[in-house]
């Protein structure tokens, strides 16, 4: 599963085969909402969500710029349940330090307390020990810290659609433009992008600016101000 690896056309960097989605029975796709969208990092498809706190998770791996790909569902661990049933992890990420992460998403309200104290999901342990074997790091991502998350997850509701937009209106000259012109004029509104592009369709030029935000080239205050037109952008690490 992690032996092979593909070349990320944005980053240039090796990166493992990302697992493919396990196939859920149809109890369990009934009683989730399901939420989907395309995504690049998980292999430029359409992923699916079961149920809110997965989609916002899914959000926070598209919006965390070290992790390079992901994928939802990656993994079933047989007989991993007290009962004797099956252990479906939620998601795999792939981190640019090589951790490669299997994580669940749980509310608070639905784990329970380990011996040493923390919360976790009920059979966790048969899951770290499954993890540990892949060389994989075991993760529980909790309802509490997404909602610490709120503000920044809330602003990418309105950036997934442009950042695959980007990709399948790939334009390269645009996009470098783009940079130059924030390297230039730090920090620079995204009106003022669009002002100076003016030849250019509005909504490409967003589309561009925002996947160099997503490929950790530009950075911008989206956990405390709102995506518009004054939402201003800067060199990564300026």
């Amino acid at each position: 599963m992690i032996n092979r690896v593909h070349t990320s056309a944005s980053s240039q960097i090796e990166l493992p085969l990302r697992p493919s989605p396990v196939e859920l029975g149809p109890g369990i796709k009934k009683k989730n909402n399901i939420w989907r969208f395309w995504s690049y990092k998980a292999g430029g498809r359409i992923v699916t969500c079961y149920g809110p706190w997965e989609f916002e998770n899914a959000k926070r791996l598209e919006e965390d710029r070290d992790v390079l790909a992901w994928c939802e569902q990656p993994l079933k661990i047989p007989k991993a349940r007290k009962d004797g049933t099956a252990y479906v992890l939620d998601f795999w990420a792939y981190r640019s330090c090589g951790t490669q992460e299997y994580g669940e998403v749980k509310p608070e309200s639905e784990m329970v307390e380990s011996e040493d104290g923390n919360l976790e999901p009920a059979d966790w342990a048969a899951v770290r020990k499954a993890v540990d074997r892949l060389g994989g790091k075991p993760v529980v991502v909790s309802d509490a810290y997404l909602d610490d998350m709120s503000y920044l997850l809330s602003n990418w509701d309105h950036i997934i659609g442009h950042v695959a937009r980007a990709y399948y209106h790939d334009d390269r000259a645009l996009r470098e433009s783009i940079l130059n012109l924030i390297a230039k004029r730090p920090p620079i509104s995204l009106g003022e992008i669009e002002s100076y592009h003016a030849s250019s369709f509005g909504d490409d030029i967003r589309a561009q600016t925002f996947r160099l935000y997503q490929e950790g080239r530009v950075s911008a205050p989206l956990k405390d101000q709102p995506v518009d037109r004054c939402l201003r952008f800067r060199p990564t690490g300026d």
